[in-house]
């Protein structure tokens, strides 16, 4: 009897044994997979930067941003043409400093109004090796949605299309009047100028002078082409924001026209009658004095300044009452 209770005694030690044996043995097994899993993860390999590589102004390779970038750009021109309407608005110095490229060898450049856009070129060989960075948006582990990028991707593709069709100029200028971005309608009549030569910075069609100190401001403009033969009037509107100011020009050769023909008029009138005796006294629809002849001041006595200064008609009847006329 007490060899089978010891027996089974260590039967169950036996087996006690096996299963802490066991746990022990998943336990060093499932360690490593633990602490994998605390480890934090990694965001990938570094950010690509945005890389141009030209021969002159012959693009001879570049980075993938930096195609994505020249992508992006509206197609103006050849390549350089596009990256230059690019840094330009924000690095007013650019073409200049990047024509002593070969003399200096390298040169570092900064948006003066955001420090955080930088550009390096160097000269490798005779290629011009451009880097441009904007730390304000790279390596900062962005997280982006990706309906709401699609959604702005859409906003913005349809903007571009609607503005590349309206048949009047917009464009933005900068505080020297410099051209920052045009539409097509811009770029069409800046093309009747400059030909197949068009390249950045654009021409300037329309002198808009200083710009406004705050409001609105409304100017009309004439623009002809370089043969001469046809000229076009717009009535430009500037909107001003905080660092540029919004141009549209609206086509406005119907109201030339007709204002022409009102004057054309005017004289007409002014020849017909201006030999009558009788004196001649015609008045618009806002009821003041639009036309008279010579006849009516000296039939009237009431003065050459006082009927130029376009007087309503109760003003007229007012004055032929007390010249006791009425």
């Amino acid at each position: 009897m007490i060899t089978q209770l010891i027996m089974a005694a260590g039967i169950v030690a036996a087996s006690v044994a096996s299963a802490v044996a066991a746990l022990l043995l998943v336990s060093s097994l499932e360690q490593p997979n633990r602490r994998r899993q605390v480890t934090p993860l990694r965001t990938g390999a570094e950010i690509e930067p945005s890389v141009f590589l030209f021969d002159d102004q012959t693009l001879v390779d570049a980075t993938a941003p930096a195609k994505a970038l020249i992508a992006a750009m509206p197609q103006l021109g050849s390549e350089w043409d596009r990256l230059v309407a690019y840094i330009t608005p924000k690095i007013p110095t650019f073409t200049s400093e990047i024509a002593a490229l070969a003399e200096r060898g390298e040169i570092d450049l900064n948006d003066q109004s955001d420090p955080h856009f930088r550009l390096h070129a160097e000269c490798l060989g005779g290629l011009a090796r451009l880097t441009v960075t904007d730390l304000s948006v790279e390596g900062q582990g962005v997280i982006i949605d990706g309906l709401s990028l699609r959604a702005q991707e859409d906003e913005i593709a349809a903007l571009r299309e609607t503005l590349g069709v309206l048949p009047m100029p917009i464009w933005r200028s900068g505080a020297e009047g410099v051209i920052l971005w045009a539409n097509e309608a811009y770029l069409g009549l800046a093309s009747e100028i400059s030909g197949d030569d068009l390249v950045w910075p654009l021409p300037v069609l329309f002198d808009t002078g200083p710009r406004a100190a705050s409001g609105p401001v409304a100017k009309r403009f004439r623009f002809v082409g370089p043969d001469n033969a046809r000229e076009r009037w717009f009535d430009c509107t500037a909107h001003n924001s905080a660092d540029a100011t919004l141009w549209c020009a609206t086509p406005a050769d119907a109201i030339v026209r007709a204002e022409r023909s009102l004057r054309e008029f005017i004289q007409t009138l002014t020849k017909t009658f201006a030999h009558l005796s009788v004196g001649l006294a015609i008045f618009d629809r806002q009821r003041q004095l639009a036309l008279f002849n010579p006849a009516l001041v000296d039939l009237t006595s009431l003065g050459a300044d006082f009927l130029t200064a376009r007087p309503t008609l109760f003003a007229f009847l007012d004055q032929l009452r007390e010249a006791r006329i009425l």
